[in-house]
């Protein structure tokens, strides 16, 4: 039975999980139906007994994940379905972020908008010096969604958040590892032998100490959670921003691989 045109595949080798992106030809674009994959996988994780570690990448070395599939915009990122849209992806966001053990984004290549916020959501993130990162929002239309975006200003603050976000300029890996957004950068050759050195440390550390001190940490920068007047806000933009003209240009534009010519309307 063929694979469809997106799909995750998944591989245990001595107690490390390495849960691998795949849409050939989209530059590892991610479905909402590989979204829903990366969940059940999660989900999974979070009640085995025997998992030490979980590492996200893209297959191939083009790219991690090139954001979310655009052609699925129209019909399921409209008007009527935005909010729901958002939710069911920050639902898998969460369960990622939800995971007891270390998890690990290994980025080769394009990293972008919602292949972005899945490495943000990872304990760490190493990526090799082909790494590019961008959040094309502004150039698509729409307004970042709101998990995402504690997410991107938790990890690299507002000043470069705002300014990944008003440009939607590229990042090459050097500018990336002094934004926060990577961890560790290194030769493409070196990245290999880097995850294993780091899966054999998980192997070798106790598993119930390592749980504890992800469990504490992600407690203490989790005590300031958006509030009612942040959410009622982003709510307001997003359904601003995807009724908008706009949105319908943005989206029309990169399927018909052209610039967009926005009117703020």
């Amino acid at each position: 039975m063929s694979k469809p045109a997106g799909y995750i595949t998944t591989d245990t080798s001595n107690d490390i999980l390495t849960v691998t992106i795949c849409n050939p030809g989209k530059k590892n674009a991610i479905s909402q139906s590989m979204l829903r994959e990366i969940e059940c996988i999660a989900n999974e994780v979070s009640k085995s007994r025997s998992t030490r570690g979980v590492v996200f990448q893209g297959d191939g070395t083009e790219a991690f994940a090139s954001g979310a599939d655009i052609s699925e915009f129209e019909d399921s990122r409209d008007p009527d379905n935005s909010a729901s849209y958002d939710r069911s992806s920050e639902g898998t966001l969460l369960s990622v972020a939800h995971i007891p053990v270390p998890t690990i984004a290994v980025v080769r290549g394009f990293c972008f908008g919602g292949g972005l916020s899945l490495a943000i959501t990872c304990d760490y993130r190493i990526s090799d010096t082909t790494a590019q990162f961008a959040i094309p929002a502004a150039r698509l239309g729409i307004s970042y969604p709101v998990g995402s975006l504690k997410r991107l200003v938790d990890t690299v603050g507002p000043e470069h958040a705002k300014a990944l976000l008003f440009t939607a300029e590229r990042v090459d890996a050097d500018r990336a590892l002094r934004m926060n957004l990577v961890q560790e950068v290194l030769e493409p050759e070196a990245v290999a032998g880097r995850i294993e050195l780091i899966s054999v440390r998980l192997r070798e550390n106790a598993p119930l100490s390592i749980v504890a001190s992800k469990a504490i940490i992600n407690s203490m920068v989790n005590r300031s959670p958006i509030d009612r007047e942040t959410l009622d806000l982003a709510s307001d933009m997003s359904n601003r921003c995807i009724n908008s003209s706009d949105y319908k240009e943005g989206v029309r534009a990169f399927l018909e691989r052209r610039s967009p010519k926005f009117t703020g309307s």
